[in-house]
């Protein structure tokens, strides 16, 4: 890592527990400086499993670790790391369209991942449960405060189609 951004006492901090124990405090650090400032892609893959664990419990956000995955070109990886990590994928994405706990709206942190958005949203069309359209309005809210040369145009694209549904369940 950055010897700037990370000391000894952060590895220390990191390392010195077996990856079952470590808690969402310990690894929000490093999921945010992961790739850019602190360790590689395999050291992402080593915490991935363990991150994706607490953010499924809710006790962790998964929004940036979202960035780090496409950085990390997952979607190269082996078909049996890149399946259980869409099969995470896919339960994360239904709690966010499901649990009135949850966090950030899913649509374009999903795209952020490099994974195609498409089946997510498809599965996400019609829903006019409460959460479903909250995280719906947090979506808009999200795509329309994002530039658009950082915009996902296949969001954008299906957003479009959304006004119907928007008008009928509000």
């Amino acid at each position: 890592g950055c010897q700037h951004c990370v000391t000894e006492d952060d590895h220390r901090d990191l390392l010195g527990a077996p990856l079952r124990e470590l808690d969402a405090e310990r690894l929000r650090r490093y999921s945010h400086k992961a790739l850019n400032t602190w360790g590689d892609v395999d050291d992402l893959r080593h915490f991935l499993p363990r991150l994706l664990e607490l953010s499924l419990r809710g006790d962790a956000d998964l929004h940036g670790l979202f960035a780090k995955l496409g950085q990390a070109g997952w979607t190269d990886w082996p078909e049996d790391e890149r399946a259980s990590l869409r099969a995470c994928l896919s339960v994360w994405w239904e709690l966010g369209l499901t649990e009135e706990e949850r966090g950030h709206a899913p649509g374009t942190t999903l795209a952020e991942s490099g994974e195609d958005p498409g089946p997510y949203l498809e599965s996400w069309w019609g829903r006019s449960t409460p959460r479903a359209l909250w995280t719906l309005v947090e979506l808009v809210g999200e795509v329309a405060h994002t530039t658009p040369r950082d915009r996902d145009e296949r969001v954008v694209a299906w957003l479009a189609t959304t006004r119907g549904w928007m008008e009928e369940a509000f």
